[in-house]
């Protein structure tokens, strides 16, 4: 804004939003964070995983010793039938960590948005809860965000990290399509709907393995800790869908007991651990699918879920964010070290080098999520084929030095924040401009 300190508008405090303000915290860039619930950190949500390449980007805000302390060791991954026959199990968390020095951390959403949002400075002036977005208006000058409230805030840029039924993405289409028409893009299509749930560890399954069940248009995901279980039920909907869905605790349960035979792990079906599930923070939610075309307009940019989606069965939704964030940083922070008073022009082409930057990487994290989705749930007979046949006889330590490995070792950091890290047998191919 002209002869006004550069603002930045975040919408959204998930744990994307919430790394986007440590990153401009950490360039000096003001900002505030607008919530639309009435309080950050609920205790309710799926476990998220983030990878070592994740891990790295909260080391080098120093936010990684408190996440890990919040997550739990794993260290193999054992593939199952629904009857609970082991297929394969393969120590793949813990050779991740021998080749990228940083471990793969599961942690409940709530306890990750915990840290970030107590760890950030000034957060009480700085994040504003109950602040549900009504309309954005721009001009050259800068921006105006209006909520439902009646509170007007004034900014350089909008950045939205609203999820994926964004806010701020209908109202940049509004904005890009002119008064009287709308955009036609739906880029968010489910084709799965998932319960997501925990419950006390009481049949002692062993901690530390992620099991993944697989069959005909369903497929389990259980995560294991000392006490507890945290797992995923996903099942193929009736139909695709673009529409919001909220289901009742009654379609929860329906959709638990199509399971009940369904093994989470050896030996241990779903029926006997749904019984001490913590009902009210399990629930049942669509998985939405989908990559935008659009991610800019003006000095509105979109990051995370509103942009790029796959479903939680890849693990990397989160993390694709967060390095997307990472990069938006970095450019944002590159323009205004030489123009402290950029136009929307000039806005628009760094929001441009960001989108072209990301879209390549966001892409390929998406196909790899499209295609495991499909694959564990034997969407189709080659589907099928690549998980109970193909997969079997390849090398799993090939394939992870072909395709795993790579995708962590490429993973982003912000560039003006000095760092060194932990050093990895698979090198990073990044490291920021700054130095220590």
């Amino acid at each position: 804004m002209a002869n006004e300190k550069f603002r930045v508008i975040i919408v959204g405090a998930g744990p994307n939003g919430l790394y986007m303000a440590h990153a401009l915290a950490a360039a000096n860039i003001d900002f505030v964070v607008l919530e639309q619930q009435p309080t950050v950190v609920r205790h309710q949500g799926a476990l998220v995983i983030m990878w070592p390449q994740s891990a790295r980007l909260f080391d080098q805000l120093g936010l990684y010793d408190e996440v890990k302390d919040r997550s739990f060791p794993m260290h193999s991954k054992a593939d199952l039938l629904a009857n609970g026959q082991v297929l394969d199990t393969v120590r793949m968390w813990e050779k991740i960590q021998q080749h990228h020095s940083y471990p793969m951390l599961p942690i409940l959403r709530s306890d990750l948005i915990d840290v970030l949002y107590h760890r950030l400075p000034n957060r009480e002036t700085l994040v504003k809860t109950g602040a549900e977005l009504s309309n954005i208006t721009v001009d050259e000058s800068g921006v105006k965000v209006f909520l439902k409230d009646g509170t007007l805030e004034r900014g350089s840029v909008v950045i939205g990290i609203d999820g994926v039924h964004s806010k701020t993405r209908e109202l940049m289409h509004e904005l890009k399509s002119g008064p009287n028409k709308t955009s036609s893009e739906e880029p968010m299509v489910a084709t799965y709907h998932s319960v997501y749930a925990k419950a006390p560890n009481l049949q002692g399954i062993e901690a530390g393995i992620f099991y993944e069940t697989r069959g005909t248009g369903a497929s389990t995901q259980l995560v294991t800790s000392q006490d507890m279980l945290y797992f995923v039920l996903t099942k193929a909907l009736p139909e695709p869908t673009t529409k919001r869905t909220r289901y009742t605790r009654d379609q929860m349960e329906e959709h638990a007991q199509s399971f009940f035979d369904t093994a989470l792990a050896p030996g241990v079906k779903l029926q006997e651990v749904w019984t001490n599930v913590d009902k009210e923070s399990a629930r049942l939610v669509n998985q939405e699918e989908g990559i935008a075309k659009l991610w800019h307009h003006g000095r509105i940019v979109l990051v995370g879920d509103s942009v790029n989606k796959t479903t939680s069965i890849s693990g990397l939704g989160a993390n694709c964010g967060m390095h997307s964030a990472a990069v938006l940083a970095s450019e944002i922070q590159k323009l205004l070290a030489s123009n402290p008073d950029p136009d929307t022009q000039s806005l628009d082409e760094t929001f441009a080098r960001y989108q072209r930057f990301r879209s390549k990487e966001s892409k390929r994290i998406y196909d790899f999520g499209y295609n495991v989705t499909r694959r564990v749930t034997w969407s189709t007979w080659s589907y099928w084929f690549t998980d109970r046949v193909l997969l079997r006889w390849l090398n799993p330590d090939k394939m992870m030095e072909t395709n795993v490995y790579p995708m962590i070792s490429n993973g982003q950091v912000l560039s003006y924040v000095p760092f060194e890290g932990k050093k990895a047998l698979v090198p990073w191919r990044r490291v920021p401009d700054a130095k220590v």
